[in-house]
């Protein structure tokens, strides 16, 4: 008897604790909700959701579009929701988070612009039917330049119009590497059709050649540099190269020198034979150095529809 009565008053005590434990376990999560209330979660039609978890046992793809689901139905409490629709990563790449500007000026659009009056003797502004440009006015009459000095000095095969040629007195003998002087004896009859002539057929020697005259552009001589360049650059194209590298940067420089400048005024007649002169251009997009000549601003129909749309 004595036994059983100490496995009660054990049974008891151990009861007390364990009491006393969940006590003391409840007050501290009533304390620790006081001190953190909950967030409430919103969810939208609950039978939905339930019907989207019986469907996600079907796969991954029914997994995929239950969370989906999920997702779109959950409201988050600390942001509110956002009106309309987002733009495109294309359009926040581009800085055209409403679809206002447009990326580019087609060709067809060119051929309809309107000239504006100048700005702030840089800029003239264009109406290209339903969308207002801007052209750089120096890029613009860089491309004109660039494209009439092609023209004036490149034939419509890639050879030069016109060969000339400065005669250099003494002849000078130019150093050249065994690949670079097979190239020359190679391709010499294109070399002389740029205006570079040799002392004779056999070029003088095996390590070098004998230049009497150099090629002249615009009345500019090409030195010993560029014509090896030339050298390295039919090698490179396995003759298929027409147009030396030095000549083009020489037309690009020209052209530049010579187009309009920013802060040089331009009459509304003037405006307007700048842009049909870039009409007639090929690369009519951008200047000698790769610069846009023209840049979109807005569509003004897309900007009339918005405001109309405006509460």
């Amino acid at each position: 008897m004595a036994e059983v009565s100490e496995w009660c008053t054990d049974t008891q005590q151990q009861q007390k604790l364990s009491l006393h434990s969940r006590k003391r376990r409840r007050s501290l999560e009533e304390t620790h909700s006081r001190k953190s209330p909950a967030v409430s979660l919103t969810w939208s039609t609950p039978q939905v959701l339930e019907g989207e978890r019986s469907s996600s046992s079907g796969g991954s793809g029914s997994a995929a579009n239950a969370t989906q689901a999920l997702m779109q139905m959950w409201t988050n409490p600390m942001q509110p929701p956002i009106q309309g629709c987002l733009p495109s990563l294309e359009d926040l790449a581009c800085g055209n988070t409403t679809g206002l500007r447009p990326q580019a000026i087609t060709k067809a659009q060119l051929d309809t612009a309107r000239p504006l009056h100048q700005v702030s003797k840089q800029f003239v502004p264009l109406v290209c039917g339903r969308i207002v440009a801007i052209m750089d006015q120096h890029a613009a009459a860089e491309r004109v330049r660039l494209e009439q000095l092609q023209q004036e000095v490149i034939a419509e095969d890639g050879y030069p119009k016109q060969g000339d040629s400065v005669r250099l007195r003494p002849a000078q003998l130019l150093q050249l590497s065994p690949a670079e002087l097979q190239m020359l004896q190679h391709h010499r009859a294109h070399l002389e059709a740029w205006g570079w002539q040799f002392a004779h057929p056999d070029l003088c020697c095996a390590t070098g050649a004998l230049i009497t005259h150099a090629a002249a552009v615009l009345g500019t001589p090409l030195n010993f540099t560029e014509l090896q360049s030339f050298l390295q650059q039919l090698r490179q194209t396995d003759g298929v190269a027409r147009v030396p590298q030095a000549v083009h940067r020489l037309l690009v420089s020209r052209a530049c020198h010579s187009a309009i400048r920013f802060g040089d005024v331009l009459s509304a007649d003037q405006c307007e034979q700048l842009v049909q002169a870039l009409r007639k251009t090929v690369s009519w997009h951008c200047c000698a150095h790769g610069r846009p000549t023209i840049m979109p601003l807005v569509d003004m129909a897309h900007l009339q529809s918005l405001l109309q749309m405006r509460p």
